[in-house]
């Protein structure tokens, strides 16, 4: 399911409980709208999820942090 978490409704949740648009908003948000990337992989001792953000990123400054 790893290759799956970043789609638009995917949910490990039961039907009532999720929308599945978490993930994939991130994900929208980081690569178009701030030129970054994330990423997830998984093994026996959890999952880790990484994001990487350019600092000098000038397509839209619009956001403030």
């Amino acid at each position: 399911i790893i290759d799956k978490v970043f789609d638009p409704y995917f949910s490990t949740k039961e039907e009532k409980n999720g929308t599945g648009l978490g993930l994939y908003m991130s994900a929208i948000i980081i690569e178009k709208h701030l030129g970054g990337s994330i990423h997830v992989c998984s093994d026996s001792d959890g999952t880790i999820f990484s994001l990487s953000i350019p600092i000098n990123y000038t397509k839209d400054m619009t956001y403030v942090f």
